[in-house]
């Protein structure tokens, strides 16, 4: 067969059905590295049709794989960094790309309770950003957030009047005890430009005890309602390291 020529639909067909039921050459065997490399080359810049495309998503469509391949999978694929072009292509193909139901569900479930690395939140946080969303995307958010909709909802308590004495004279010493300094971020006010808020550590409104209440600035105290056991126990820590009452 001559280079770059393509076979006939025809033929195709031929070739997959002679090969049901055989055993591939290269299965159970150790692949050396050089001949990996010669493969990768050989398929480097190989441009498939569209319609080959559509061919292999529907040929994966359904496919269940074991533990053992997915495990395979996932430890290739660590460390590996793609390139900006190849990330923009994925982004591209996946763009009006529409999940089902049950999609969505099987991804919540493996996300739930996993906590990422600061690093990781940050990226992902500098990345949505630059990220300009159209009014109709910001609209569907919200919606979609409202009351009991929100993963964070907890039966309304948000709703629930702040304790008297948490009052101006008492946030003012809590800054002031925190040196006017963001105890997440590091940032003073005069960094941020703005007054830092000040963050009830077990989320209970009426507990206004020194040592349940923290420094924050505005973004650092929207970031923390996430991962609310995680959070607490952050900064019990930071408040035994600083020594505050």
């Amino acid at each position: 067969m001559k280079k770059n020529s393509q076979h006939k639909l025809e033929s195709i067909i031929k070739i997959s059905k002679s090969l049901i039921g055989r055993i591939p050459w290269n299965k159970n065997k150790n692949l050396s590295v050089e001949h990996k490399k010669n493969l990768s080359l050989a398929h480097k810049d190989k441009k498939l049709s569209n319609e080959h495309i559509k061919n292999l998503s529907k040929a994966n469509t359904g496919k269940k794989r074991s533990e053992e391949q997915k495990n395979r999978m996932s430890k290739s694929h660590k460390g590996k960094k793609l390139s900006l072009e190849h990330i923009k292509k994925l982004s591209e193909s996946h763009k009006g790309h529409l999940l089902s139901n049950e999609t969505k569900r099987k991804i919540s479930g493996k996300l739930k309770g996993r906590i990422f690395s600061e690093k990781r939140n940050k990226k992902i946080s500098e990345a949505n950003r630059k990220r300009k969303l159209s009014e109709e995307t910001k609209q569907k958010i919200r919606k979609a957030q409202i009351g009991e909709k929100s993963p964070h909802w907890r039966g309304g308590i948000s709703k629930l009047p702040y304790s008297f004495e948490f009052n101006k004279k008492l946030k003012e010493k809590i800054r002031k005890r925190d040196n006017y300094t963001c105890q997440l971020t590091g940032k003073t006010e005069k960094e941020l430009g703005e007054k830092l808020s000040i963050h009830h550590i077990d989320y209970d409104k009426m507990n206004c005890k020194e040592s349940n209440l923290i420094s924050l600035s505005k973004d650092s105290n929207s970031k923390v309602n996430f991962n609310r056991e995680d959070w607490t126990k952050y900064f019990k820590n930071i408040l035994k390291k600083n020594e505050h009452p």
